[in-house]
């Protein structure tokens, strides 16, 4: 009976495991996310099969809002819709936890696509997602704008630009039209531990018989 209750626990462990994936997001700033690390506001933990939203805005003395979050590991890919009377135009940019620059779309194309995006793969970590207004650059510790491919940690902005403001929402790895996202991919952590206890179980059985 020991054995055999043993097994079960693996075998629902195991199936708790595969469904204790990281939660959608669904984060509405309140209060100001804040433009360097020490002011980033957490937004929680998620991963390729959760994704989730994030909803904010910009204002005059607030042009940029820098956004701290978990990833499971895997493709991450955030859509960035500015609106509002204002037509923000928004940019995006990704960092390490460490504030490290990974990557970013500056939006090079014609003013007025409300529309930016973001693809990179990563690795389960700790992430700080950045937004601010067309030309409104972050800057590393030298005052190089990263979209000239400069490469360090964020120092600050570019702070000589009165451009427009707004509110925007940020949706994470949500399937889109172009197959964006990543919603149906099992997460293989997860899944081999289920394997694991099934195993197991298969392998007690075997035992009893013999």
């Amino acid at each position: 009976m020991i054995k055999k209750l043993s097994l079960a626990m693996i075998a629902g462990m195991t199936l708790n495991a595969s469904m204790a994936a990281a939660a959608p997001i669904a984060f509405t700033e309140t209060t100001d996310a804040g433009a360097l690390p020490g002011g980033a506001i957490f937004v929680g933990s998620t991963g390729p099969n959760d994704g989730g939203t994030i909803s904010g805005s910009t204002g005059e003395t607030d042009f940029e809002d820098l956004f701290r979050f978990s990833w499971d590991g895997g493709l991450f890919d955030a859509d960035i819709a500015g609106f509002g009377s204002t037509n923000l135009d928004t940019m995006v940019f990704l960092f390490r936890d460490d504030a490290t620059f990974i990557g970013g779309n500056f939006d090079t194309s014609a003013p007025g696509d409300l529309l930016t995006d973001i693809t990179l793969d990563l690795v389960s970590a700790d992430y700080l997602l950045g937004v601010s207004g067309r030309d409104h650059d972050p800057l590393n510790s030298s005052g190089d704008a990263f979209r000239s491919g400069n490469q360090g940690t964020l120092d600050n902005w570019f702070a000589d630009i009165t451009g427009p403001t707004g509110s925007y929402t940020i949706t994470i790895n949500q399937i889109d039209s172009n197959g964006g996202g990543n919603g149906t991919v099992p997460e293989p952590a997860p899944l081999a531990l289920l394997a694991l206890g099934l195993t197991a179980l298969a392998w007690g059985r075997r035992k009893r018989r013999a």
